[in-house]
C-alpha cells in the first residue's frame, strides 16, 4: 500500500468518525432541551452516506486500485476503479444533498416568519430538483448503465458529456452552498441586538464556508482529472484520482460537522468541566443531607406525635364575649411555651353588634 492510499484511507476514516461525534452531541445537545426534529433526523441519514463513502475508500484500497499510475493497474483494476468513482458520485451527490436539507429544516425552526418560510421553502424546492436531475442524469448519462466502466466505447452507445455533467453538479452544489449561506442574513439583520452581536451570530452561520472552500478545492482536482491529460504525466494519475477521493470526503463530512455545530450550544455552555464536578458535587451533597434528613424527620414526628397526644388532653375554654372581640385561647394551666416545632393557636375575630 502506498502513501496516497495510506492518506485516502486515514481520510475516510478519520472525517466520518468525526462527523459521527459532531451528530452524537447534537443529539445530547436537543435531549438537553426537547426531543430531536426532522432536520436532525436527516443529518443522520446524511451521516449514513459518509460512512458509505469511506466504505468505498476501504473497497478501493482492498483492491489495489487507489493511487497507482494508470498503466500499473491493468484493465482489471482500472475497471475496478471507474466503478469505485462511480460509485463515488451516488454517495457524495445523496450526502451533500440531504444535509442541505437538513440546514433548510433547521433555518425554519429557527427563523419563523413567513417570508423566510417562503424563501426556505423554495430554497428546498430549489435543492431538491437539483438533487433528482443529478441522480436520473448520472443513472442515464451513458446508456447501458455498464457503459461507465466499460475501457471499450460502444459505438451504439447514447452518451452525454459525462464530464461536462460532474463540473456542472459541483459548480451548482458551490452556487447552492453559497446561497444557503446568506440565507438567514437579512433576517438576522433585523434582529433587536447590536451589531457585534449580529455578526458573531452569522459566523456561527457561516462555520460552512469551509464546505464551499473544499467543494472549490473538489472542482479543481475533478477538472485535472477529467480535462488535462494525465496520461503524459503517468506519475500524476494516482495522486489526481486521489485527491479528488479526499475531497468528496472531506466535503460532506464537514457539511454534516457545520450543520450541526450551530445546535451545540446547549452541550458548550453547560456541560463544561466546572459544571460537571458541580453537578457531581451537589449529588453527593444531596445524598447525604437525604440520609441525615430521615433520621431527623423520624425524630421530629416522634417529638410531633407525643406533643399532639399531650395537647388532645388539654382542656379548650369556651369564647368569652367581650365588648366588639372575642379570643380564644388554651387554659391557664397551659401557658407554657409551645412544644418544639409547633406554636401556640389564638384567634381573634372582630365583629359588630349586628352579626350573628
Amino acid at each position: 500500500m502506498n502513501s496516497t492510499a495510506v492518506g485516502l484511507l486515514c481520510v475516510s476514516i478519520i472525517f466520518p468518525l468525526l462527523s459521527l461525534l459532531a451528530v452524537l452531541l447534537r443529539f445530547w445537545a436537543r435531549k438537553l432541551r426537547s426531543s430531536p426534529q426532522a432536520d436532525d433526523w436527516t443529518i443522520v441519514c446524511a451521516q449514513v452516506f459518509c460512512f458509505g463513502l469511506g466504505i468505498n475508500t476501504i473497497i478501493g484500497v482492498a483492491k489495489g486500485v487507489i493511487g497507482k499510475p494508470q498503466k500499473a493497474l491493468g484493465p482489471q483494476k482500472a475497471v475496478v476503479l471507474l466503478k469505485v468513482v462511480y460509485g463515488d458520485s451516488f454517495l457524495c451527490f445523496t450526502a451533500l444533498a440531504i444535509v442541505k436539507f437538513s440546514i433548510l429544516l433547521f433555518y425554519k425552526r429557527v427563523f419563523a416568519t413567513k417570508r423566510f418560510f417562503l424563501a426556505a421553502n423554495v430554497m428546498i424546492g430549489v435543492t431538491l430538483a437539483w438533487f433528482i436531475g443529478s441522480i436520473f442524469a448520472l443513472l442515464f448519462s451513458r446508456t447501458p448503465i455498464s457503459t461507465h466502466w466499460s475501457l471499450r466505447p460502444d459505438p451504439a452507445a447514447e452518451n452525454i458529456d459525462f464530464q461536462a455533467f460532474l463540473l456542472t453538479h459541483a459548480s451548482l452544489d458551490l452556487v447552492l452552498d453559497i446561497a444557503i449561506l446568506c440565507l438567514p442574513i437579512p433576517v438576522i439583520t433585523t434582529l433587536h441586538m447590536d451589531t457585534r452581536r449580529k455578526i458573531a451570530l452569522i459566523g456561527i452561520f457561516w462555520l460552512g464556508a469551509f464546505c464551499a472552500v473544499a467543494e472549490a478545492v473538489r472542482i479543481y482536482y475533478f477538472h485535472r482529472f477529467l480535462y488535462e491529460d494525465i496520461s503524459k504525466h503517468a506519475d500524476a494519475f494516482g495522486p489526481v484520482v486521489a485527491n479528488v477521493l479526499i475531497w468528496s470526503r472531506v466535503e460532506p463530512c464537514m457539511s454534516v460537522i457545520a450543520a450541526c455545530l450551530p445546535t451545540l450550544r446547549p452541550v458548550i455552555s453547560s456541560r463544561t468541566a466546572e459544571s460537571i464536578v458541580a453537578s457531581v458535587r451537589s449529588a453527593i451533597s444531596l445524598a447525604s443531607l437525604g440520609s441525615r434528613g430521615s433520621r431527623g424527620s423520624n425524630n421530629a414526628t416522634k417529638r410531633t406525635n407525643k406533643s399532639d397526644l399531650e395537647d388532645s388532653r388539654r382542656d379548650w375554654v369556651k369564647l368569652n364575649n367581650n365588648s366588639g372581640s372575642a379570643r380564644a385561647e388554651m387554659d391557664p394551666a397551659a401557658t407554657q411555651e409551645p412544644p418544639p416545632g409547633r406554636d401556640e393557636i389564638v384567634i381573634h375575630k372582630s365583629f359588630t353588634a349586628e352579626q350573628r
